[in-house]
């Protein structure tokens, strides 16, 4: 399985963290103690993926192969970068047309693990599985309209929304994913175009989902950038209390 990486800057996200943005992709501005798309590539490394590919924008070529080098992948990572007006899953797609891939939006952060998604993905065998979390916000997302525990349709960004769950950014798709994407062509916009395909497998009663469990945050201004690496250091603090315990570091409860 391929992972893709979807590090490419819209014209409004970019806007949203300016002044930063003009100097470097959001997407390598601080989470906690590294860049954001660190816990991107460590998300898709988890889920299995054998190589991953990061779609970057070429005004940040250089400063995403300085990131590349710095990250200490278990898998090969290859850049692609998007040329003029072309979409991210397009410069992607000749790398990886022949295989399933797990796609991430570069800017989703998860408390938990894809490696159960990715083993659910396994199970059925084929088609697509979404990640759905609760929202309060969900006129940001795409929702899923749910009926007898299977996902029937997606709308994007519902002034109405259709259920309480908000679909993340992260997708495992089949091979048959790049034929739906041709078909989903008439969109205008690399979020839109997911969820076009996402209901092309609901149509066909082959998009699955699950739920993960902790938080997911989507950093689309600078606010959810704070909550993001709060979020993310106390998960780092949380996966290194019980090796500091066994190494001899006992708390001041302990010690009493």
């Amino acid at each position: 399985m391929k992972g893709i990486v979807l590090a490419t800057q819209s014209r409004a996200a970019k806007c949203a963290f300016a002044p930063l943005s003009t100097i470097t992709s959001r997407y390598l501005l601080p989470v906690f103690d590294r860049p954001m798309v660190f816990w991107a590539l460590a998300a898709v490394a988890e889920a299995g993926a054998t190589e991953i590919l990061l779609v970057v924008d070429p005004a940040f070529h250089q400063d995403f192969e300085t990131a590349a080098a710095a990250f200490e992948s278990p898998v090969p990572i290859q850049i692609v970068v998007r040329e003029g007006g072309q979409l991210a899953l397009d410069a992607a797609r000749p790398h990886a047309e022949s295989e399933p891939c797990v796609v991430l939006l570069a800017d989703n952060l998860f408390e938990s693990s894809l490696a159960a998604a990715r083993a659910q993905f396994d199970e059925a065998g084929g088609g697509a599985l979404v990640l759905l979390e609760q929202s309060p916000d969900l006129t940001r997302f795409g929702v899923a309209k749910i009926e007898n525990g299977h996902i029937v349709r997606i709308e994007e960004k519902p002034s109405r929304p259709l259920s309480q769950y908000a679909v993340a950014g992260a997708y495992f798709y089949d091979a048959t994913f790049w034929s739906k994407l041709t078909q989903a062509r008439h969109c205008l916009s690399e979020s839109s175009d997911l969820t076009a395909v996402n209901n092309l497998y609901a149509e066909e009663g082959q998009l699955r989902h699950a739920v993960l469990p902790g938080w997911w945050t989507d950093v689309g201004d600078y606010q959810s950038l704070l909550l993001a690496s709060v979020q993310a250091a106390e998960r780092e603090r949380a996966r290194r209390a019980p090796l500091h315990t066994a190494q001899g570091y006992a708390t001041r409860s302990e010690d009493d």
